[in-house]
């Protein structure tokens, strides 16, 4: 699964490394893709049902988007960081993108939390222990 997310960021123009940290999100969001919302609505990000931007979703079902295949959830996930404007260039780590992603609501869970699944969904996927030290919790 790694290794289609990666190819698929990469032909919207991403860098590996961006897209690595891109696959490390959908592994936390997903459970490694085995969570319920994956499994049944094809929802590779945990992704809710966007009411003011564009999508390729096919609507809202157990409280996500759904989509027709996991291509198409890519490609939305692609549409999500267009419109909130992530200027991708700028996330040379797994925490300023963590930090980007809490200032703009698209995770729930506390910072801390989540930048430290993300992390070990990281470490684990690329067999490396990430270069990055667990920092501090981001305060708005």
């Amino acid at each position: 699964m790694k290794r289609k997310i990666i190819l698929a960021l990469i032909s919207y123009g991403f860098s590996e490394d961006f897209a690595k940290m891109v696959v490390a999100v959908s592994a936390f969001e997903t459970n490694y893709w085995t969570s319920r919302i994956y499994r049944k609505n094809h929802n590779m990000f945990g992704m809710k049902h966007p009411g003011i931007r564009t999508t390729v979703s096919l609507g809202e079902k157990n409280g996500h988007a759904f989509y027709q295949n996991n291509n198409n959830s890519i490609k939305d996930f692609v549409m999500y960081l267009r419109y909130f404007g992530y200027i991708v260039e700028y996330y040379n780590d797994i925490y300023k993108f963590v930090v980007e992603m809490d200032s703009k609501g698209y995770f729930e869970s506390d910072f801390s939390d989540y930048y430290t699944g993300v992390l070990r969904c990281y470490s684990k996927l690329f067999g490396i222990e990430s270069k990055e030290p667990i920092k501090p919790i981001y305060t708005l």
